[in-house]
């Protein structure tokens, strides 16, 4: 199909516009990969960004109604060029059959048909066709000459009630959506070989230090300090699962084994994930960030949200004298920061076109919805805690019960972990997000 001269025009509009999107990005493209709009040629009259977007805005919307016209005369042609085709065949099949000096049989026979140029052309009876092409019987010596009459449907042999078609499975398994392993990655991670991890916290530490002058006569004595130390103790727990599997499951499918391996060893990890941020702290339960007594909190109250969370940072620094490095943040109320605007409707964190960076106040936001929609925790995640691992997530098998003469076998996982919070007042969680 030849493209008319109204498709070539929308065609070559629309090049040209997306050429000038591509010379504006290329121009106004900076060294570190940041974008000034006003260094592109077509911008130059502009006085500000504001400016300079609104127009790219509108050379982007005329590129997408060009791109429209494009497809819908594109389509256009095309159901032209269809509907043509059609009435020419229809035209051909109603061409009147002739002999091949142009005559009809008259006997009701056709051995010709003409098309429509002038053309005409030989054509058999069935009957002759057959007669042609049936094998012929040596031993008799003649052609078989076969009389064939309308056949009369018996039985229509359809997949229901003949072969149904055969479907092979692929090996595709499409996972139920869960929550994703989200935590574990912020903190350093240890191993033990203990049952519970003992650690030394300076309770007291009374900081008398002061200037004194040159001893003298009698002399004063130098002020005095004071400095006590606390045992803690952390138990460690275990994180634990079964499910039954018959022989056969196993044995007739390859790929259960691995993948009940696979799903029960995130089952573990999953939960422990769980439990370093909500972890209740009643036994046999994990101690989590939110339920460590020393955890300090703020409220967002009337304050804008990012404000709130530089709250719980200055907090972390002044009275849990350390830097916090990361925020986790539920995806949600980040959702409710990353679309605040400006009184005049600009995007503070970037447009909606762009990807946007992931941070607040410098520090780089874990988005998870491990915790819980409404808080944000603010820590210093690299030096005043850790996760530590007395045995790794372990997937095994055996038999309870009657299962081994029913043919049924267990598997568990297992995993025994704590997490020890160092410093608890380097942490501050936000409330009322």
């Amino acid at each position: 199909m030849t493209a008319s001269a109204r498709l070539r025009d929308l065609q070559g509009k629309l090049r040209a516009k997306r050429d000038l999107v591509k010379r504006i990005m290329e121009q106004s493209k900076k060294g570190d990969g940041s974008y000034d709009l006003k260094l592109a040629e077509v911008f130059q009259h502009c006085d500000t960004d504001k400016a300079c977007k609104e127009q790219l805005d509108q050379i982007n919307q005329e590129c997408d109604d060009l791109n429209d016209q494009v497809t819908a005369q594109q389509a256009m042609e095309e159901q032209e060029a269809k509907n043509l085709k059609a009435i020419e065949v229809s035209r051909q099949l109603e061409t009147q059959m002739v002999h091949a000096n142009g005559q009809d049989s008259g006997n009701g026979n056709v051995y010709g048909y003409s098309n429509g140029h002038g053309q005409s052309f030989m054509m058999k009876s069935l009957g002759e066709r057959v007669k042609d092409t049936w094998p012929e019987d040596r031993m008799m010596a003649k052609s078989y000459n076969r009389e064939f009459r309308d056949i009369e449907i018996k039985t229509l042999m359809a997949t229901g009630a003949g072969f149904a078609p055969e479907v092979t499975r692929i090996p595709r398994i499409v996972e139920i959506a869960v929550r994703p392993v989200q935590i574990t990655d912020l903190m350093p991670v240890g191993n033990t070989d203990q049952a519970a991890i003992q650690y030394m916290v300076e309770s007291t530490l009374t900081n008398n230090a002061a200037e004194v002058a040159e001893a003298t006569g009698a002399g004063t004595d130098w002020p005095e300090m004071a400095m006590a130390y606390t045992e803690v103790t952390t138990t460690v727990r275990k994180i634990a699962a079964w499910i039954p599997v018959t022989d056969e499951q196993l044995a007739d499918a390859n790929q259960v084994a691995s993948l009940i391996d696979a799903r029960m060893g995130f089952a573990a990890r999953q939960r422990l994930d769980n439990e370093i941020i909500n972890g209740s702290a009643t036994p046999p339960a994990i101690t989590g960030f939110l339920n460590t007594p020393g955890v300090q909190t703020t409220a967002v109250g009337a304050l804008p949200r990012p404000d709130a969370v530089y709250n719980a940072i200055v907090a972390c620094q002044v009275i849990g004298r350390s830097s916090p490095n990361a925020i986790i943040m539920h995806p949600t109320d980040w959702g409710n920061i990353r679309t605040l605007r400006t009184t005049t409707g600009e995007y503070i964190w970037g447009h909606p076109a762009e990807t946007g960076i992931q941070r607040l106040w410098g520090l780089p936001v874990a988005v998870a919805d491990v915790i819980g929609q409404g808080t944000a925790l603010v820590g210093d995640y690299a030096n005043f805690c850790q996760l530590w691992v007395r045995s790794g997530v372990s997937v095994e098998s055996g038999y309870i019960g009657n299962q081994f003469i029913r043919g049924i076998q267990t598997i568990r996982v297992q995993m025994r972990a704590v997490l020890t919070v160092y410093r608890p007042a380097s942490y501050c969680q936000v409330t009322g997000l």
